[in-house]
């Protein structure tokens, strides 16, 4: 928690930095912000569907007028 407060007092008071950001390193971000958001509802829609898949397949209702 102090290193937290300690960051954020950096931050705060922190003197205006006057510098360049290359537009290839803003895609960048862009980019691996789109990849993280991408992996992350692959890694959490997959689980749910498998799940789903599972509930349906054991708890499905029998028709016994067709048997």
């Amino acid at each position: 928690m102090r290193i937290l407060a300690a960051f954020l007092t950096l931050i705060a008071f922190s003197p205006a930095a006057f510098a360049y950001v290359d537009p290839s390193s803003t895609l960048f971000a862009w980019q691996g912000g789109l990849a993280l958001l991408g992996g992350l509802l692959v890694f959490i829609k997959s689980p749910f569907t498998f799940l789903k898949h599972l509930f349906r397949k054991v708890f499905r209702k029998k028709d016994d007028d067709h048997a």
